[in-house]
């Protein structure tokens, strides 16, 4: 039985990539691997979620940070809508106050965008041991994608 190793290095990875990841080891930790593989396939898997975990955190706080928690306790960011129309009968001081509130909304939320981009493009280094993949092993095109890392870029035509 042939089997294709995946060699031992550093990875950088975004935390995007590694949210990608999470789910796409997921799905192919119920295949067949050797036993040495399989545990490290378990490892780097553990590894992960340990970073995505901690991504979480760090997106939670940015939530916090702009948004508006209900009476649920559930956050949420604040949408500008449509820019304000001059009501019939307002007063010049109440559409500029409504006007400041929509620019400050936008704003926010484009800060809020920012900062979630910022994250999800915060960069780490993963330690990815040898790993042995069974002969025959397939796996979907969304967790080739995603684990694209870890099989390599290149493409087998």
């Amino acid at each position: 039985m042939k089997t294709e190793k995946i060699s031992g290095r550093d990875v950088e990875l975004t935390i995007a990539e590694v949210y990608a990841s999470c789910q796409a080891l997921s799905n192919i930790m119920h295949r067949e691997f050797d036993e040495q593989s399989a545990y490290r396939v378990g490892r780097l898997k553990n590894k992960l979620e340990a970073i995505h975990k901690d991504a979480e955190k760090d997106r939670f706080d940015v939530f916090a940070l702009y948004g508006e928690k209900d009476e649920k306790g559930n956050i949420t960011i604040p949408q500008p809508g449509p820019a304000p129309i001059r009501l019939q009968d307002e007063t010049d001081d109440a559409f500029n106050k409504r006007v400041a509130e929509h620019t400050n909304l936008v704003r926010d939320n484009e800060e809020f965008q920012k900062d979630i981009a910022e994250l999800l493009q915060t960069k780490c280094t993963l330690n990815v041991p040898p790993i042995n993949l069974p002969a025959g092993f397939t796996i979907t095109p969304a967790d080739r994608m995603a684990l694209a890392w870890l099989l390599g870029d290149e493409d087998n035509d």
